[in-house]
């Protein structure tokens, strides 16, 4: 059954909240659905839940895309030559939209053999480690490519 604002959709067999439109936070932030539950018998028995719903704000500009968005495109760190390897090194972290969805994290410095022999990403995270201590008078700057992946969700409630 819909809603009146024909947001909501409920499948009535298997009890699945689904939405229909797009929710906008700066026309509404909180949905509270008044869910009722009959069966067919005769006297009908019911019974009513609420649900409140709060929808979270994403700024304009963010794109709901598979392309997520860093908190800053660059990201400088200084490595003493001799550091004890392994070693976290930095967590990368998304915009506060992205946070709530499962995301993968790769290097793409695919023929960057110094790249891929001296750091590991967690593929879960995104936390970069050094596997490997650098030799200064071999190589004194890394830059590493990230890319970060969004899995695909349920849009059920």
């Amino acid at each position: 059954k819909r809603n009146q604002l024909n947001l909501f959709f409920i499948d009535s067999k298997e009890g699945v909240i689904t939405t229909t439109g797009k929710l906008d936070y700066e026309n509404q932030s909180v949905y509270n659905i008044t869910i009722i539950a009959s069966d067919l018998g005769s006297p009908s028995m019911s019974a009513t839940a609420i649900l409140m719903l709060t929808v979270t704000d994403v700024p304009d500009e963010i794109e709901l895309s598979d392309k997520p968005v860093f908190i800053s495109r660059y990201f400088e760190l200084e490595i003493e030559e001799n550091v004890h390897a392994p070693v976290e090194l930095i967590t990368l972290n998304l915009t506060e939209y992205y946070e709530t969805f499962k995301m993968r994290y790769f290097i793409l410095n695919e023929n960057d053999t110094e790249v891929k022999r001296n750091f590991v990403m967690d593929p879960r995270n995104g936390t970069l480690y050094l596997v490997r201590s650098p030799d200064r008078e071999m190589r004194d700057v890394y830059e590493i490519i990230v890319r970060a992946e969004r899995q695909k969700i349920s849009r059920e409630l």
